[in-house]
């Protein structure tokens, strides 16, 4: 399903309908979307369903783990909004896997064309964002979803003390010193920097001296292109320097770091030093998914002593 890209800044909308049979998923393709186009989907659907969108350059992820662009909890009316990270073709996923009835959704695409979403939008369009990657946490991890959302904190402190309140200061910042194709990247880095504690909590080791997980677990859960534009962005010493320098704390790992994550990525080392502890936090369920599609970077071995070490002893 072509999405109009004619050179005007005002939004555009395509509508269509996608239906998907029990314990199946259909997709409509959306093509040469630019770099930096702000997507909005909203869906209609005549039963629950999860709403995914997945470059087409990672459909082998998508059906390995679920690693997705963006993806919504199962509701009648998923909805997400995403910045495209790279140029080039996307799909749009009705997924009624979960499902035990035929889901028609009625599915409506808007587009905000590069460069142009208005600053004064950021906020709402953060918080939409954010309620999506919540849930999608909360049914990931062992956690309960994280009141993850957008407010002024009157300052540009990243968070608000204690809280899982992001700055609206700070986020209006990270718009405004960069593009909207490096910020929403920039935000997830700084959201699951954020939220490693918690999750580290709750696997058994000690406190690692590494602070790299965040990058970690961003791959991890399908955001690898964002994490290495992030990483790319925050070890270029003058963006990260004029980024950082106004903040009263930084949620981002420093130039050093920033090049040390990336070349550990690159070699394949970040995810094997994560890989227990990533394990340890994931839900039952998720854990049953690995074990019927094991991403490439999981170590048969490490996925049997996790599951293991849950099974109750006779």
């Amino acid at each position: 399903m072509p999405v109009d890209n004619a050179p005007a800044a005002t939004r555009k909308i395509a509508s269509f309908v996608l239906s998907a049979e029990p314990e199946r998923w259909t997709s409509a393709g959306l093509r040469d979307l630019p770099k930096g186009l702000l997507l909005d989907a909203q869906v209609r659907a005549s039963a629950p369903v999860w709403l995914h969108i997945v470059a087409e350059t990672g459909m082998a992820g998508f059906l390995e783990t679920g690693a997705s662009l963006v993806s919504t909890g199962m509701a009648l009316a998923p909805g997400v909004s995403a910045v495209v990270p790279e140029a080039g073709d996307y799909f749009l996923i009705i997924d009624n896997r979960d499902g035990d009835r035929p889901s028609e959704a009625q599915v409506t695409i808007s587009t905000t064309e590069p460069g142009q979403v208005d600053p004064s939008d950021w906020l709402q369009i953060a918080n939409n964002t954010l309620a999506q990657v919540a849930k999608a946490l909360g049914t990931v991890f062992r956690i309960d979803s994280p009141d993850l959302r957008v407010e002024p904190v009157g300052s540009l402190a990243p968070f608000r003390e204690a809280e899982d309140a992001i700055g609206a200061e700070f986020s209006r910042h990270i718009l405004e010193h960069t593009t909207a194709a490096t910020a929403s990247p920039l935000m997830i880095l700084a959201i699951f920097r954020h939220l490693g504690p918690r999750l580290l909590a709750l696997s058994p080791g000690p406190a690692p001296e590494d602070e790299s997980f965040p990058a970690a677990l961003m791959v991890m859960l399908g955001y690898r292109s964002q994490c290495e534009a992030a990483l790319d962005y925050l070890g270029t010493p003058e963006l990260s320097d004029r980024l950082v320098a106004p903040l009263p704390w930084s949620p981002f790992p420093t130039v050093d770091m920033a090049i040390d994550w990336k070349r550990r990525l690159a070699g394949g080392g970040l995810l094997s030093d994560w890989e227990s502890r990533y394990l340890g936090a994931l839900r039952d369920d998720m854990l049953t998914r690995l074990q019927h599609t094991p991403p490439e970077w999981l170590a048969p071995a490490a996925l049997e002593r996790e599951i293991a070490g849950r099974t109750p002893k006779a």
